[in-house]
């Protein structure tokens, strides 16, 4: 087992993963704002590229409560 610094440092890295995260999404819905529902391939791809953001982020707040 890790001491107990290397632990909160760690932890720490996960939250400014979810940040980041969080901030790819915010970058995510004015993408969308500025397209308007007026370009397909953003209107197609923007679903998966969000579900995959999800997931990544489910995953970290999963590993980091192993932490």
């Amino acid at each position: 087992m890790t001491s107990r610094s290397t632990r909160t440092k760690l932890r720490f890295q996960c939250v400014k993963a979810l940040n980041d995260l969080d901030r790819a999404m915010k970058h995510l819905q004015y993408l969308d704002f500025v397209a308007d529902g007026e370009s397909p391939y953003i209107n197609n791809q923007m679903a998966q590229i969000v579900t995959l953001i999800e997931g990544v982020r489910s995953i970290i707040i999963k590993f980091r409560e192993g932490l």
